[in-house]
């Protein structure tokens, strides 16, 4: 092999003096060439690039020879150390052959193209995921350009980069962006299944990591062993080695199953393939999937306390990933410092557990020299490649010190410490969550650091309990308070920072016709969601989505105004300011509920408290057993008993101490988990039943999705009439199309009974809207298209519709209008009113469920009614299940002559409710009937329906005026 390589060079360095002269192109190619057949034919990628690196040296000593001429040297070179997995030295020569090719063509040129996905690809490897994602986000736009504008035709690199892009959001835990490309690679090569059946099986793999990473195990393995049935009809090494991987998650998706045995087979089988693929060439690619192997047998061995095995693997982890990618400073290092620091912390040496974790965050920042754990990262003096492993890192760290406060006693520098970095976590939390596109991958990421959030409040709380510091409860506060309803905020926060940054009229209205045509796309994508969506449909949703992305990426870097308008929700209320906005006599009480505890925060004008309580067993169930109690109008015995403890527990302890500060006369809840499925109307203060002694009867009670929803934000309402009501009974033309999808597998609409007439609702608009003039949609009038049409010309919307809940596709829950000629288009569906903008002060929504639907950790529940306060209504009136349209009418038409007296919307329907039970029947005072009804969001009086003293007065002095002005005149014609 040396011997080819010497007469391949000399017989290069006879004919170079005379190649000079006349064509460096020619031999560039040459030199390619002969390179290539060492690295194809022989696998001899170290020759190869000898080879190249040898000759460049050469060119590169001619002043007669342009730069650029060795760019396709300093590209391959890079190529040949990517697939040696050099990917450090990748990365250099990749990145030199990009400036001279930029520096010369622009960026419009295919090699520049090539070089950004090039240098992107490699950044993914390294774990430099900001800037990979720079990268390949600039080599796809560019690439999409240069398709749309028909220089090119080369759909297949496109493909490849929407490849890139699935794989790299997938590292970034952006799950549901990763999706979304996969969807459109995956379409592609099905369409030849046979020709691209490994490229399949891969795809369905990372697919089958993509639902791991979303906790989805059985989606996951059935992806895996979809993949691992493919890859087996074949014994090629390459094909081998992606089985091997396809075995390993698999043993992954088993760990956190709890099959230890299962899983240890399986990670030992991969190890034995990855072994069985080593050769003399070529290795350090099975070097990394070895070292990642056993890092997660160092976590089996620690979920096993399988203590010496651990530590065993520990040594292994360590020597093949440290050789198979060139350095101890990679995020799958920090990895298995990570999973060795669990071993010790299961055996409770903490102190070792620290040293381990210290070696984990400087494998992910070398420039952080510090071997001192306390001291804290400096995020605006480092750059972190990985935030996920950061936040990973310093989160155990947290941990870990909290965990040596409780070995060490009262000395409190370690709870301190856990403390600061619950602090740093905080803030590289929204970090991430600002980076991802998708709004479901958001919701997801609450989910998993909800158990963070959990445990740096309880840290807190405790540092305030030691030294009555007023910052600690602040904050323990600002935790318990920060992910609520965090992804509706920042879509209402957006359009703030849209509506007043400097942003041109004329894109913002490109925004917004962008905006609609996706959410009219994924409206009509959801309606076939349970049977699959057209593909054509998904290509445009994902092409439109595409466009939008590019748009806001614009927006953010060429309008600063508006990047600092959008993120500043992220900086919570203080508990002063909070206070200050508060009315004399309300009490706000917030929930956190954690794995471990329920802490309640309770503010009010006065004064500021929490209480901590230990989750009792079954939490969750006892509260859902209390909700399909209020639900159901059956025996109530049971429902008291339950209904008394749940306030003692939850509501009574922190009540108590605010009364004993402030005359409370309105509770405020922001209820959290399965807290907000429930009415907090109908907890008794009382053990006796048959006092009845309601919550609802001492307080006016409004709910609230977070603190920063409770108050009107001040924003100007452009609606140009009062009152707009949609009611209907249904006739039997819409009820016979709608008996059409119950226990319809393929239907868009999940109805499990039939629907019936809704008798009083038609009365129901037709009294309100006699109390209150407007304009009114009944029976056949009441249409979708009507409602769209006219809705936001209106301040007060009231809907007295069926309403249906989809908890497998909440955007697919709906209101439902009725049908004309044939339609099929008579639902009114989450989807649509996200992209509506509603100059509503209020929307009542007199309809089943629209305030119910799927809970989102921390985010809330996906609810109708969550639909209309992202189009911009801050007060809500929404049910919490399906109830009577009888008692329902009576309610809320006593309810709006409550508001026409001035009341607040809390105290109206507090009134409303209460003289429902003044004359209900005894069967129909169930809590049932009433208590389904919740005001959200802001409670005070309605604007346009309230008339302030001082006017009522002047009106008077006006009337008076006038009355004596036409007397006078009387009296002077009589005279006269």
């Amino acid at each position: 092999m040396e011997t080819k390589i010497i007469i391949s060079f000399l017989l290069f360095f006879f004919t170079l003096e005379y190649s000079f002269a006349h064509n460096i192109d020619s031999l560039v190619t040459e030199t390619i060439l002969q390179a290539e057949k060492l690295r194809i034919d022989e696998q001899d990628y170290d020759g190869a690039i000898r080879l190249m690196k040898e000759r460049l040296k050469i060119f590169e000593k001619d002043d007669k020879v342009e730069k650029l001429k060795l760019a396709r040297l300093y590209h391959k070179i890079g190529v040949n150390y990517y697939y040696k997995g050099n990917m450090n030295r990748a990365l250099s020569y990749s990145s030199i052959a990009l400036e001279l090719r930029e520096k010369k063509y622009g960026s419009e040129n295919i090699d520049v193209i090539k070089g950004y996905y090039n240098k992107g690809v490699i950044l993914r490897k390294i774990q430099d995921l900001v800037s990979a994602k720079q990268c390949i986000e600039k080599s796809v736009t560019l690439m999409e350009d240069l398709l749309e504008s028909g220089k090119s035709k080369d759909i297949p690199r496109l493909i490849r980069m929407y490849e890139e892009m699935y794989k790299l959001n997938f590292s970034l835990k952006d799950s549901k962006t990763a999706l979304n490309y996969w969807d459109l690679v995956f379409e592609y090569y099905s369409n030849d299944p046979i020709k691209n059946q490994y490229k399949i099986a891969s795809m369905t793999n990372t697919k089958g990591a993509i639902f791991f990473n979303e906790k989805k195990y059985k989606l996951a393995i059935q992806c895996y062993q979809k993949s691992i049935a493919i890859y087996s009809k074949s014994k090629n090494r390459n094909i081998e080695l992606q089985k091997a991987i396809a075995m390993h998650n698999l043993a992954n998706c088993k760990l956190v199953l709890n099959q230890f045995e299962s899983s240890k087979n399986s990670y030992r089988n991969s190890v034995e393939i990855f072994k069985n693929c080593l050769s003399s060439q070529n290795n350090l690619e099975i070097f990394q999937r070895l070292g990642n192997t056993y890092t997660d047998l160092i976590n089996l061995s620690f979920k096993t306390k399988e203590w010496e095995e651990g530590e065993k693997y520990y040594d292994l982890a360590l020597k093949y990933t440290t050789k198979g990618w060139d350095t101890y400073y990679h995020p799958r290092v920090a990895e298995l410092y990570r999973n060795r620091s669990k071993l010790s912390i299961g055996q409770k040496k903490y102190e070792e557990a620290l040293e381990f974790n210290q070696k984990s965050l400087h494998a992910l920042l070398p420039d952080f020299n510090s071997e001192d754990p306390f001291i804290l990262v400096d995020l605006s003096a480092h750059t972190i490649k990985n935030k996920n492993s950061f936040l990973e890192t310093i989160a155990q760290k947290a941990e870990i010190f909290d965990l040596l406060h409780e070995q060490n006693g009262p000395n409190a520098k370690y709870l301190e410490a856990a403390y600061q970095h619950y602090l740093t976590l905080d803030t590289v939390i929204t970090q991430i969550r600002q980076s991802y596109e998708a709004q479901g991958s958001q919701f997801d990421l609450i989910e998993q650091t909800y158990p963070i959030y959990e445990k740096a409040i309880a840290v807190s709380l405790e540092l305030f309990e030691k030294n009555e510091n007023d910052e600690y409860l602040e904050t323990a506060y600002h935790f318990a308070a920060k992910n609520k309803a965090m992804v509706l905020l920042a879509g209402m926060q957006e359009e703030e920072a849209k509506a007043y940054s400097s942003i041109p009229d004329e894109l913002k209205q490109t925004e917004k016709e962008l905006k609609r045509s996706i959410f009219q796309l994924e409206s009509k994508i959801y309606q076939q969601a349970d049977v699959g969506a057209e593909p054509i449909l998904k290509d445009s949703l994902f092409t439109l989505k595409r466009d939008y992305q590019k748009l806001i990426n614009r927006f953010e870097t060429d309008y600063p105004d508006y990047y600092s308008l959008k993120y500043s929700f992220d900086k919570t209320i203080k508990v002063a300011d909070l206070q200050q906005q508060l009315y004399e006599g309300d009490c706000l009480l917030e929930y956190f509920v954690g794995d471990d505890y329920v802490f309640v925060f309770t503010v009010t004008k006065e004064g500021f408290d929490y209480a901590r309580l230990l989750k009792p067993d079954q939490f969750n169930q006892k509260l859902a057993s209390l909700r399909k109690k209020m639900e159901h109008p059956g025996n109530l015995q049971d429902f008291f008993s339950d209904s008394y403890q749940i306030y003692k527990l939850l509501v009574k302890p922190s009540l108590e101490k605010a009364l004993a500060q402030s005359d409370i006369k309105h509770l405020i809840f922001i209820p959290d988990g399965p807290l907000m499925q429930i009415s907090f109307d109908v907890l008794l203060t009382e053990p006796a039943p048959d006092k009845l002694a309601y919550l609802l009867k001492k307080y006016p009670i409004s709910y609230a999705y977070s603190n920063r929803l409770i108050f009107d934000q001040g924003n100007q309402k452009q609606a140009s009439n009062i009152f707009a009501g949609f009611g209907l009974e249904y006739d039997d033309y819409t009820l016979a199309d709608l008996a059409t999808f119950v226990d319809n597998p393929m239907s868009s609409l999940p109805l499990s009974r039939a629907l019936g007439p809704l008798e009083f609702s038609d009365d129901e608009i037709l009294e309100i809207s006699e109390l209150l003039g407007g304009q009114i949609w009944i029976n056949e009038a009441a249409t979708r298209g009507a409602f769209l049409e006219n809705a936001s010309d209106y301040a007060i919307l009231h809907l007295a519709t069926h309403g249906v809940l989809n908890e497998r596709y909440p955007m697919n829950s709906a209101l439902i209008f009725t049908r004309q000629n044939d339609s099929t288009d008579y639902f009114l569906r989450a989807a649509d009113l996200y992209g509506m903008e509603l100059n509503a002060e209020m929307a009542v929504l007199s309809a089943c469920n629209t305030g119910n639907g799927i809970l989102e950790r921390g985010e809330g529940v996906r609810s109708l009614a969550r639909a209309f306060a992202a189009a911009g209504c801050p007060s809500l009136v929404a049910s919490l299940w399906n109830a009577s349209d009888a008692s329902t009418k009576e309610i809320l038409v006593s309810f709006y002559k409550n508001l026409e007296k001035g009341m607040t919307k809390a105290e109206a329907m507090r009134q409303a409710k209460l003289a429902y039970l003044e004359t209900a029947p005894p069967t129909y005072q169930a809590p049932y009937y009433w208590s389904h009804l919740n005001v959200i969001g802001e409670s005070g009086q309605i604007d346009v329906l309230s008339i302030p003293w001082w006017r009522k007065y002047w009106y008077v002095l006006v009337a008076g005026v006038v009355f004596a002005g036409a007397l006078a005149m009387r009296q002077r014609k009589a005279m006269a």
